[in-house]
């Protein structure tokens, strides 16, 4: 009986303008959004343009972690590429396609885990593809200049989702 008018009174209930969610009259900011009910039309219009955009409570922090996440699953399509690109080189270039392979699914699995977890994500990340590149040294030493560019892109992008990460975690605390 109590859920029915708790119901019943939401439906009577008024909408923000900004989420369209019921709220309570005399409130200042609506509980789901945040859009400030008291603030001056400019205010409220731009809080509606950033939550149409969807940065309106996202940090820089956050927007870089989502950048990474998306490099992520960019840097797993490029090893795959570039193993299948090499996998016509006999003996070396079937290593290469299994590592490049193993590695493309660890990144894959890293990416999708970075949104629950993305400091400890992209430094797995890190410590990973920084591992690989150390055994590729062991196995070829000319290796360590073949894509050395990528390389630093790949470094680049982890350390940039860590440091997001970290200033987001700070942030929370």
């Amino acid at each position: 009986m109590e859920m029915e008018e708790e119901e019943i009174e939401n439906v009577d209930a008024p909408l923000c303008r900004c989420c369209q969610e019921p709220y309570k009259l005399g409130d200042d900011f609506c509980n789901n959004c945040g859009f400030p009910f008291n603030g001056t039309e400019k205010e409220q219009g731009q809080y509606i343009g950033k939550f149409l955009v969807g940065v309106h409570n996202e940090t820089e922090g956050q927007r870089n972690v989502k950048r990474t996440r998306n490099a992520l699953f960019i840097i797993a399509g490029l090893l795959m590429v570039g193993g299948l690109m090499t996998s016509e080189q006999g003996n070396e270039g079937a290593i290469i396609l299994v590592g490049n392979t193993v590695l493309a699914f660890i990144f894959l699995i890293i990416a999708m885990w970075s949104d629950k977890s993305p400091f400890n994500a992209y430094l797995t990340g890190l410590l990973i593809f920084l591992s690989a590149q150390v055994i590729g040294l062991i196995i070829s030493p000319a290796s360590i200049f073949s894509g050395l560019i990528l390389k630093m892109i790949i470094i680049s992008f982890l350390i940039s989702g860590l440091v997001g990460a970290a200033s987001s975690k700070q942030k929370q605390n």
